[in-house]
């Protein structure tokens, strides 16, 4: 089974991502600001990270900056879901060490669509063991 992290600190965006990824059949769990976030991803080794970027304490960009170097994280997917929609926004994201970027509101068609590709091309997939493996820091 998929394991995703969400990392959020507005419980009305777990229910939709909840709602978007469960016909997938994927186990969803939540931190709610950027500290419990990076300890949670730490100890569930999630498939996948999604994460908001204004949060209480450690911002988004902050969190997957810390995880990107942590060399188990290298390779984890990371999506940021966020209100800010600007282009300078979306580079920040991207600066930072995120996969891709989706703007809240989103629809949820569009975001399990967006998770699927990232963990198409993330380390567990088939595909990637080979083209990972000789990309992941040393």
């Amino acid at each position: 089974m998929t394991n995703v992290l969400v990392i959020d600190d507005e419980p009305v965006f777990h229910s939709l991502v909840t709602r978007a990824l469960e016909r997938l059949n994927f186990t969803v769990s939540y931190a709610e600001n950027g500290v419990s976030g990076l300890s949670m991803a730490r100890s569930l080794k999630p498939d996948i990270i999604i994460s908001d970027v204004m949060m209480p304490g450690i911002i988004g960009y902050e969190v997957v900056r810390s995880l990107r170097r942590e060399p188990e994280f290298a390779q984890t997917p990371i999506l940021m879901l966020t209100a800010q929609s600007g282009l300078q926004d979306k580079l920040k994201a991207f600066e930072a060490g995120a996969d891709d970027n989706l703007t809240k509101p989103f629809e949820p068609e569009e975001l399990a669509a967006r998770v699927n590709v990232l963990l198409r091309r993330g380390p567990n997939d088939a595909n990637c063991k080979s083209r990972c493996a000789r990309h992941s820091p040393r």
